[in-house]
């Protein structure tokens, strides 16, 4: 007997499993609503995997990826996206919210049982592995690839999202950009010239701060690290370092922060005023950017916490918003910057006091321009600014790919690197490597400035002007504490563990020393301050005397 075979089934045949299997949302007569909304919905499903892919994130991020146009959606029933492709597959709207928490829970069920592993990406991404740069262009379709090709440098590659793996998921409120490249004809041969504008992004958002001298850094050194700063914003560094603009009011600190938000999002793009802790956790794992504007006088112990760990770049739980109990483990990927009229808020915390690089500013001069005339400036030339700042990652990907296992002085040591290898692409590792021993004094100013520890222990030498030597038990140090800076009293074990803690920074300031003393207690040496260019006297002149030692050992 001849076999014949079925019909080959078309894509648009492939498709249309749940419109023959829900029909017009009437069951039969012999099944149950619950068994027939089940079988409707795992039609939805093949009829999904027929034209894209379910996928999902190590931390539990549950995504469906739609083949041609390439989108990728998250399966979250009050997402925008996930809403407009029920009504354009199925004729779904959301409101219809029985069949429509049907067709979302079979979605996510079969994502979490046999989506495939992928890792999801906001803005831009730059792989360790290939050490190969990818840029989203925000219209959720492509990308810009950097890796390092000479025949892309004058028009780089734009992929398909997605391309080796990589997707973006970016938020719709951030306007989609283009690479800003002209074109030039010689006039003599006829052949084009293909150019984009440098030094734009450096004009307008860098050159327009009014940068103040510090005790550590000039004007014009706080400018050069905001710059290299700034490019390295595109990079997805694992380490972030937190940037703090400091300065008084009228100096421009929200102004320049918004401006480079609306440089890298477009015209939604804003500083965030950010007092909870919930908010604080969802806008790191959920934007490229934050500015945490106007933390004057602000102090809550989950900011500090938060920092470090936004810094760098442990994962954080987050409760799903389609369950009541589940989380899920989303690493934190927001470059963070803060403003405020100083750095009380992160003063004598040594969990970021090392992480933070702090800027000072200038009350602006000669009277105020307007805000939205600048920001207007910006969103003209945004295309430019991100085209400019692509453009000088070429030079990097090389260097990157170049370069060896590398270490570095910074702590935050992914940007160490990073800017070092722009330095070196510009003939300035001599200027980095200066810049950077005096920004590593001004984080353990951060930390020290209204330390207690320090505090009294400048004190004492005032109150001391014929000795250069301080020599103490750790529970000697904890009384001069108590008694002149004023704060509550604490054990000789305590204040060891804390001079231990401060030690890098208590060398540095004091020259100090530990050594086993008598009766087992270390003994601690502190050199009175110097002022630039001033010698001690002898240092013979100690003073272990004013404070009976106690028993406690450190």
């Amino acid at each position: 007997m001849k076999k014949t075979r079925s019909p080959k089934r078309t894509k648009s045949e492939g498709i249309a499993r749940f419109a023959a299997t829900y029909g017009n949302g009437e069951k039969n007569k012999r099944e149950s609503r619950a068994a027939f909304m089940a079988r409707s919905a795992q039609a939805a499903v093949q009829d999904l995997k027929a034209v894209g892919k379910f996928r999902r994130t190590s931390g539990g991020q549950l995504f469906y990826t739609l083949d041609k146009p390439i989108k990728v959606i998250p399966l979250i029933a009050g997402d925008i996206r996930l809403q407009v492709l029920m009504s354009e597959k199925f004729g779904i709207n959301s409101a219809s919210t029985d069949i429509y928490r049907h067709l979302v829970t079979a979605f996510q069920t079969e994502c979490y049982q046999n989506g495939e592993i992928i890792e999801v990406y906001q803005f831009s991404h730059a792989d360790k592995e290939t050490k190969t740069f990818y840029m989203s262009l925000f219209d959720g379709q492509n990308m810009i690839k950097v890796d390092g090709d000479e025949e892309y440098w004058d028009l780089p590659k734009t992929v398909p999202n997605g391309t080796d793996g990589v997707f973006f998921l970016d938020d719709p409120s951030w306007e989609p950009w283009r690479l800003a490249i002209y074109t030039d004809i010689d006039e003599e041969t006829g052949e084009e010239h293909r150019y984009h504008k440098e030094g734009v992004a450096k004009k307008l958002l860098v050159d327009t701060i009014n940068f103040a001298a510090t005790e550590r850094l000039t004007p014009e050194e706080q400018r050069w690290i905001f710059e290299q700063w700034l490019r390295c914003l595109l990079l997805d560094l694992e380490e972030k370092p937190l940037l703090l603009l400091s300065g008084p009011p009228g100096s421009g600190k929200t102004v320049a922060m918004g401006l480079v938000k609306k440089a890298l999002l477009g015209r939604n793009g804003s500083v965030d005023m950010i007092t909870k802790q919930d908010a604080f956790t969802a806008a790191v794992t959920n934007t490229p950017f934050l500015v945490m504007d106007n933390l004057d006088g602000f102090y809550a112990e989950w900011l500090i916490s938060g920092l470090a760990t936004a810094s760098t770049g442990v994962q954080v739980n987050l409760r799903v918003l389609y369950t009541t109990n589940d989380k899920i483990a989303v690493t934190p990927r927001a470059w963070i910057a803060l403003t405020s009229t100083d750095s009380r808020f992160a003063d004598n915390q040594p969990a970021i006091a090392d992480r933070t690089i702090v800027l000072a500013m200038n009350r602006i001069e000669g009277g105020f321009g307007e805000k939205g005339q600048a920001e207007a400036r910006i969103l003209k030339h945004r295309d430019e600014i991100l085209t400019d700042l692509l453009f000088q990652l070429h030079h990097y990907v090389r260097a990157w790919r170049a370069s060896a296992e590398e270490r570095t002085s910074i702590r935050i040591a992914a940007f160490g690197l990073a800017v070092e290898r722009f330095a070196a692409i510009n003939g300035e590792k001599d200027k980095a490597k200066k810049i950077f021993e005096k920004l590593q004094r001004s984080q353990g100013d951060l930390l020290t400035e209204h330390d207690s520890l320090f505090t009294a222990l400048d004190e004492w030498f005032a109150l001391h002007p014929d000795n250069d030597v301080y020599v103490a038990t750790a529970g000697m140090v904890a009384e001069i504490v108590w008694s002149m800076a004023h704060v509550p009293r604490v054990s000789a074990i305590t204040m060891g563990r804390r001079l231990s803690a401060l030690k890098p920074f208590l060398e540095d300031r004091y020259q100090m020393t530990s050594d086993e003393g008598k009766r087992g207690s270390t003994l601690y040496t502190f050199h009175r301050p110097r002022v630039d260019g001033e010698k001690r006297k002898d240092q013979a002149t100690a003073s272990t005397a004013d404070v009976t030692p106690t028993k406690e050992v450190a």
